[in-house]
């Protein structure tokens, strides 16, 4: 039986990784706690940790990061750590986030890393479009699988 929240599908049963170094940028996910099943990290070597003990639908990626300690530095260090997340799981969805157009992630390293969706932060600003944002990926998810 499906789970429903106020007559829509109950997002809260989907668990969500979300990798990011900008706390601004994360600052937008606290309201919408209630609404999905978030976990929020800001080191993807933390981040791995949690993909090797919990299943996630989907994983959110900020692409630029700062240097973490045990990760190698790499310009392109969230592509690298979506690449790390298909060989622990390659059952959630790997979505790319970056500053840059997307026209500027060289479709190699996406596809290397088997990149579904790459969001333009600059596209999707608030709290209520990135509510919409994560519906609408659940919603792929659970067609998929």
């Amino acid at each position: 039986m499906k789970r429903q929240y106020m007559g829509f599908d109950d997002y809260s049963v989907y668990p969500v990784l979300i990798v990011d170094d900008e706390e601004d940028f994360l600052r937008i996910f606290e309201g919408l706690g209630d609404l999905f099943h978030l976990h929020i990290e800001s080191f993807p070597s933390e981040a791995l940790i949690h993909i090797q003990r919990c299943s996630y639908c989907v994983v959110i990626s900020d692409n630029k990061m700062r240097y973490d300690p045990e990760m190698p530095e790499d310009e392109w260090a969230g592509v690298n750590f979506l690449r790390n997340v298909k060989l622990i799981d390659s059952h959630p969805l790997r979505v790319l986030v970056t500053g840059w157009s997307k026209e500027g992630i060289r479709p190699s390293l996406s596809s290397e890393a088997d990149v579904n969706i790459v969001i333009d932060k600059l596209e999707v600003l608030t709290d209520k479009e990135w509510g919409d944002t994560l519906r609408k990926i659940i919603d792929i998810h659970k067609k998929v699988h």
